[in-house]
């Protein structure tokens, strides 16, 4: 068995956290503050009795979060439909060629 020094495990820590953060798509140091923030976050709920999650800022905050994200289909269907309209619009001359060319080349061996 290897002993393993400081330096061999803090170098293989170091490894496994980016492995880690390329995997969460993430920057190290993106990890690094995400952990340090819920690390603080949750040593101040359990030793000062703050209690993030029933904070009226923070659930007002995950209201508006989750009430965006239910909108978010109905948006970008009508998104959808606008470009839609206003592309059909725009290239009215070449999507009624294209429209003409493909009934034209559907057509055509059926003709006598």
């Amino acid at each position: 068995l290897e002993i393993c020094c400081g330096s061999h495990v803090s170098a293989m820590a170091e490894e496994q956290g980016q492995q880690l953060a390329a995997k969460l798509g993430l920057s190290v140091n993106e990890l690094a503050f995400l952990g340090v923030f819920w690390s603080i976050a949750l040593f101040l709920m359990y030793t000062i009795d703050f209690d993030l999650f029933e904070s009226p800022t923070f659930q007002a905050a995950v209201s508006a979060i989750a009430w965006m994200m239910s909108h978010v289909p109905t948006v970008a269907a009508v998104a959808a439909a606008a470009g839609a309209a206003y592309a059909g619009y725009k290239y009215r001359e070449a999507l009624l060629r294209t429209v003409a060319g493909m009934l034209r080349r559907l057509t055509k061996g059926k003709r006598r």
